[in-house]
């Protein structure tokens, strides 16, 4: 995000950017442009909205209510954040554009705004007094934003505190597509900002007590493989991003139903909001997450028989490449680390150097080939160091 960049106090330092949206709070704490934590959590303005509602309280404990809620989450948040470091807290979100609007004088809506949070706290105060008919008559708001306008900013408020700031910084975007803009350069996704979504789907795995060292390995091996097959698959560094995710989360559906574990594993992934991954790019990385295991795609089968036809035609390959990186780690040792692709007519050979007995790894090959073979038109073949 440029304005990040730019900013003599940003630039350097440590800033916690949150954005408190309608069912979730998105929150990451950046340090010269690196991601070093990303989460979600389940704390919006609506939900909030919806709390109330549901407790059918009086309108003097309506806030009581809301603050403890808030609270709950600060306390979790803080506690992620370790917050005894310097900090900067940068708000996105329409709430605080609204906010900083009506506080301060001809803020030109683009620039990064600095808002005291004494001025942002009297303010939450007067709103929150508010209905939402008398806020759309005296702020000018929209019935939309009214409803939402109280709990967001007491959440934003309530997190300044929280970490101490004697001012919040006010940006002019949403979270999500500011970073998404600034950081896919040109099209391409930059080193960095795969390794920030790899460190995202890592702390969504371990939320789901994942396996975390055969993950990595089977994320590796099919790093691995996807390098040395872009003849065969002939597709860009996007899609190893999204089988390098899938690989890593491939068994989070485990702590769910071990049974019909693939299929939580598209769930849980398909909702997760992981950092930098659009809607559809989620649905790739549940949808290869998925098939894992079992059955091959169908079009029948929910999330795969909306994709279109390219879309189908990616899951299924990096679908078939995991299967085979699973395999490679089937003793799940991560004793096999190196592998040589070549290709013999129509067969795929895997070489294992400086590994002698692979005879387990070539059971699980034998049994977790077969879509590779549909998809690519070659058998495997898996063979020991030589």
């Amino acid at each position: 995000m440029p304005q990040l960049r730019t900013h003599p106090d940003l630039a350097d330092g440590r800033s916690v950017v949150v954005e408190v949206g309608g069912g979730n709070t998105e929150l990451l704490v950046i340090r010269s442009g690196n991601v070093l934590h990303s989460q979600s959590y389940r704390l919006g303005s609506l939900r909030l909205l919806q709390l109330l509602d549901q407790a059918n309280v009086s309108v003097t404990r309506r806030r009581n209510l809301l603050e403890s809620h808030i609270r709950r989450i600060l306390d979790m948040i803080v506690e992620e954040v370790h917050s005894d470091a310097m900090i900067h807290l940068v708000a996105f979100g329409g709430d605080m554009r609204f906010a900083a609007h009506q506080l301060l004088d001809g803020w030109d809506g683009t620039s990064l705004a600095q808002l005291s949070t004494d001025r942002l706290i009297e303010f939450t105060n007067e709103v929150l007094k508010l209905d939402e008919d008398a806020i759309v008559k005296r702020f000018g708001a929209s019935f939309i934003e009214a409803e939402t306008l109280g709990p967001a900013l007491l959440a934003y408020s309530m997190l300044a505190q929280a970490f101490n700031q004697t001012h919040v910084y006010v940006c002019d975007t949403n979270l999500r597509d500011g970073l998404l803009r600034d950081m896919a350069i040109g099209g391409e996704w930059t080193a960095e900002f795969r390794n920030q979504i790899v460190r995202s789907a890592i702390t969504l795995g371990r939320r789901f007590d994942f396996d975390e060292t055969h993950a990595r390995n089977v994320a590796e091996l099919s790093r691995k493989l996807f390098e040395q097959l872009v003849a065969e698959h002939q597709l860009d560094q996007r899609h190893e991003v999204i089988l390098h995710v899938a690989a890593l989360l491939h068994e989070i559906g485990l702590m769910i139903n071990v049974r019909s574990n693939h299929k939580h594993a598209l769930y849980v992934i398909r909702n997760s909001g992981l950092f930098g991954l659009s809607k559809s790019e989620l649905l790739q990385v549940g949808l290869v997450a998925r098939y894992y295991r079992r059955a091959s795609p169908q079009p029948s089968h929910e999330g795969y028989g909306s994709l279109e036809r390219e879309d189908r035609v990616i899951v299924a390959k990096l679908a078939a490449i995991l299967r085979l990186a699973i395999a490679l780690d089937d003793t799940r040792s991560g004793r096999i680390r190196e592998i040589e692709c070549t290709r013999e007519g129509r067969q795929l050979v895997i070489n294992v150097p400086g590994v002698d007995d692979v005879s387990l790894e070539q059971i699980a090959m034998r049994q977790s080939s077969g879509l590779f073979r549909d998809v690519f038109g070659m058998q495997v073949l898996l063979r020991s160091g030589r």
